[in-house]
């Protein structure tokens, strides 16, 4: 049997988690009156780049028995460094890519945060909110006895039989405490996938910022460092998620105070830069009209 309160510990959980992305999203964009097209992308970017693309190697060095899988999965250092390194590349990448060629359309400084919120919100509905809300609902039939009957059904595939008795396992070793720490997680989280959304968003449109997309790529690999550390017995449940609201509070400080100073031409700085160069090579072959329709162009 599983408590009543943990239960309804679980399910608070769940609609927390997605509550909070709803409500901010909904401030934001009430408070800029900016398009919602950018959060949208980053719904798209964060499951096509972190649950599909992701999993590739994943399936190769991680759940493949093969010689580099069993060195990644035995060696903690190991498995820290490729755990950090495949996430943070991933979504950075998918990241930039995003603000490079698909949102060029929408260069405004809010287009960072707009994006971070779907970046991160449905990191937070995917993970936590739906993952509760399940819980919940199978912490009901353990309670009402379904669940052992769902176990009879599936006596003769021992897969199914293992898979429901560790998530039996799973459910049953959730407490008040996990609740309200996977809250205080996911929280952190959305307050770096923001921040680390303002850094590439610099990297794309600021001149000379191109370099913030690898401190973003190295700020997401330290997030990550301290979940591989726990997942690996290495840390403590408490003390993981307090280093990571600290880190988190100090990333997210970042991202505000270069917030604060974006100024943007509205192109993207290496495509603006083609065109200075296509404009100055104009001037100096005496092509002065060519140029100035350039610029032209450029202002519109």
């Amino acid at each position: 049997m599983i408590e009543q309160n943990i239960l309804n510990a679980m399910l608070q959980t769940g609609l927390l988690a997605i509550t909070i992305p709803v409500v901010l999203i909904v401030a934001w964009k009430m408070y800029t009156k900016r398009s919602l097209v950018p959060f949208w992308v980053g719904i798209m970017v964060f499951i096509a780049f972190s649950r599909m693309l992701e999993m590739i190697p994943h399936s190769l060095f991680l759940l493949s028995s093969n010689p580099v899988s069993r060195a990644i999965n035995g060696n903690v250092v190991l498995y820290v460094i490729y755990a950090a390194a495949v996430a943070a590349l991933f979504e950075e990448t998918g990241r930039y890519l995003a603000f490079r060629f698909v949102l060029t359309k929408h260069p405004n400084k809010e287009t960072a945060v707009t994006y971070g919120i779907g970046h991160g919100g449905i990191e937070c509905i995917l993970v936590l909110g739906v993952t509760y809300i399940q819980y919940y609902a199978y912490g009901q039939l353990i309670n009402n006895g379904s669940m052992d009957k769902m176990l009879s059904a599936y006596k003769d595939s021992s897969q199914s039989v293992d898979a429901l008795k560790q998530l039996i396992t799973n459910i049953k070793g959730v407490t008040q405490m996990t609740c309200y720490l996977a809250d205080l997680e996911r929280i952190s989280a959305l307050m770096v996938q923001i921040a680390l959304s303002i850094l590439v968003f610099q990297a794309v449109y600021v001149a000379g910022r191109k370099y913030m997309y690898w401190v973003a790529v190295a700020l997401h690999f330290l997030m990550d460092v301290p979940a591989a550390l726990y997942q690996k017995g290495v840390l403590k449940l408490v003390p993981t998620e307090i280093i990571l609201f600290v880190y988190a509070v100090l990333v997210l400080a970042l991202g505000v105070k270069i917030y604060q100073g974006l100024k943007t031409g509205g192109t993207p700085a290496d495509v603006q830069k083609k065109k200075n160069k296509k404009a100055f090579s104009e001037i100096a072959n005496g092509n002065y009209k060519s140029a100035g329709a350039q610029d032209h162009k450029d202002d519109h």
